[in-house]
């Protein structure tokens, strides 16, 4: 038994015509209150790159561990750019932009979107699995705050267009525990986590049929990435899907 929902699909059309009677019985989502986040193995937990590089470190120490780097790379922003900028971003924004350029952080990349989510799950294969996830939240759930430990947040930095792209928000995570499936679990002990968070399962055979709907969505790599990147993603894709 676990402390979020799990949804199975097995197929594409079933989910779109199912999932928002399924999670908030309506014909539609509430304007952003949930936001989604998609992994092409349904087996990857919800762990940020910080816990999944340092999590075997007691957790005084992961604490002492993130604050250096993001001094560290505060104090380097500034001398390589020279913009005072950087010098009054708070906590949470040092670290978008730093996960942004590769910093682990405890930052976990959700979006508005459930179809940018669905794109992610499916536009970049995990060959070791079946079944890709999309997770989904309820931002204005009780669980969802700094006196138990999971935050959401919605800081936004000039340097990460990114974020604007992908309808981006993050989950901050400062319990001991490093995945939010663990932290689901003991906030369950006390609390009620009822609807806080859904775990849905699609089968990798429909990757061809949801990434030609989202392309009709104008939803690809070119338009979530942009730049040269966004160009080189959506060639490799391109070519895939012919």
């Amino acid at each position: 038994m676990t402390s979020y929902k799990v949804l199975q699909y097995d197929r594409w059309s079933e989910l779109k015509k199912d999932i928002t009677r399924d999670i908030c019985g309506s014909d539609s989502f509430p304007y952003n209150r949930y936001a989604f986040r998609g992994h092409s193995n349904a087996d990857w937990k919800l762990m940020a790159t910080f816990d999944r590089k340092y999590g075997g470190l007691p957790f005084d120490e992961r604490q002492k561990l993130e604050n250096l780097l993001i001094e560290d790379f505060k104090e380097l922003c500034i001398t390589w750019d020279g913009k005072e900028k950087f010098q009054n971003y708070s906590q949470i924004q040092l670290r978008t932009v730093g996960q942004h350029y590769g910093l682990p952080t405890r930052l976990l990349d959700w979006s508005f979107s459930l179809y940018i989510a669905a794109f992610f799950a499916f536009a970049y294969m995990d060959d070791t699995s079946k079944y890709v996830a999309i997770w989904i939240l309820d931002k204005e759930h009780e669980v969802w705050n700094a006196g138990y430990g999971v935050t959401i947040e919605t800081a936004k930095v000039e340097e990460n267009d990114r974020q604007r792209y992908q309808y981006g928000i993050f989950t901050l995570n400062k319990s001991p525990l490093k995945t939010i499936e663990d932290y689901m679990e003991t906030c369950a002990k006390e609390h009620s986590v009822d609807g806080a968070l859904y775990k849905i399962i699609l089968p990798i055979q429909e990757q061809k049929i949801v990434l030609s709907d989202l392309e009709m969505m104008g939803i690809n790599a070119f338009n979530l990435f942009r730049g040269m990147e966004g160009c080189a993603k959506a060639a490799v894709l391109r070519e895939f899907m012919k």
